[in-house]
């Protein structure tokens, strides 16, 4: 869930508008229901250190505490859940959704959760510095909704093998999922509606992030820091039906794929022509159904690996 500069939600930069991405708040929380249901036992059942990496509005951070209960730091028990993100829009959203969990404002770039804390509660500003290592491991689970696509493409796997480092050994897990669409259709006729609409300068056209790591280099390189005792990586694709028609899919994808895009435009105007041309390059691409409904495919890419 973050955007351009590396990621406006979960990196740095841009702030991002939780209102308009809980929008579509099932579609984007389905996944994540998915992901937390493949994930095994965590090393200290009662009382886990999670991470939450880019957790945006708490979608994620919700069936985690749901999950695994969660600790105020009054209590010995239940969860100790740290959402991690960069928006400050998505960060006052989500403690008011989940006020006994920790949110910290950081940059994944950076973020390196601080060795096991001895029992006492970290602040915020010792959370969202990369000091002190993390190496030794300190969480049981490391979870991460649809944000790390964001990152630097030289910055993912590195940042991915670096985290799996911090975790809790044995049996500390790390578990991802992310967008797998950049060929879909929805998101190779950004670049294709920027030219139509006139606007084709290298900032615009080229705004669209690039595949993730393959599967293989994945698990090569998790395979290759030797502290995997498995990794698991498979894709599920969702079909979403949208009743708002080919307008809910450019509403969707303003808070995610389509951004960049945005981002590069000079006014309202100049956004709102291209989201126009886009929605009919999309009435193309995607044929409504009979009752003006559209079938959206969207790709997800799953990961989850446990320490040895």
């Amino acid at each position: 869930m973050s955007s351009p500069s590396a990621s406006a939600s979960a990196a740095g930069g841009i702030d991002w508008n939780a209102a308009n991405y809980l929008r579509f708040a099932d579609e984007r929380t389905r996944p994540a229901r998915d992901l937390l249901s493949a994930l095994p036992p965590l090393p200290s059942p009662s009382s886990p250190r999670i991470i939450d990496l880019g957790c945006g509005p708490a979608n994620s951070t919700a069936l985690l505490a749901a999950r695994y209960g969660c600790s105020s730091g009054k209590s010995s028990t239940g969860a100790r859940i740290t959402g991690v993100d960069s928006s400050p829009n998505m960060l006052a959203k989500a403690r008011n959704v989940l006020p006994d969990a920790h949110f910290v404002q950081a940059d994944l770039r950076s973020y390196q959760p601080p060795p096991p804390p001895g029992g006492a509660q970290e602040t915020e500003s010792e959370e969202g510095k990369d000091e002190g290592g993390g190496t030794s491991g300190g969480a049981d689970l490391i979870f991460s909704n649809a944000a790390l696509h964001w990152l630097p493409d030289a910055e993912i796997i590195p940042s991915i093998t670096r985290w799996v480092g911090a975790l809790r050994s044995p049996g500390g897990v790390f578990a991802m999922q992310v967008p797998d669409n950049v060929r879909e259709p929805s998101h190779a006729l950004m670049a294709v509606a920027a030219k139509r609409a006139g606007f084709d300068a290298p900032h615009v056209v080229n705004a669209g992030r690039k595949p993730f790591p393959d599967p293989r280099s994945l698990v090569e390189a998790l395979d290759a820091t030797g502290k995997c005792e498995r990794v698991e990586v498979w894709q599920t694709v969702y079909w979403h039906r949208l009743g708002g028609g080919h307008r809910a899919v450019v509403e969707w994808l303003r808070e995610s794929g389509l951004r960049p895009y945005l981002e590069g435009l000079e006014g309202e105007a100049e956004r709102e022509r291209l989201e126009g041309v886009y929605e009919e390059s999309l009435r193309e691409a995607y044929p409504a159904l009979a009752d003006g409904s559209v079938l959206l495919r969207f790709p997800r890419l799953f990961l989850v690996a446990v320490r040895k």
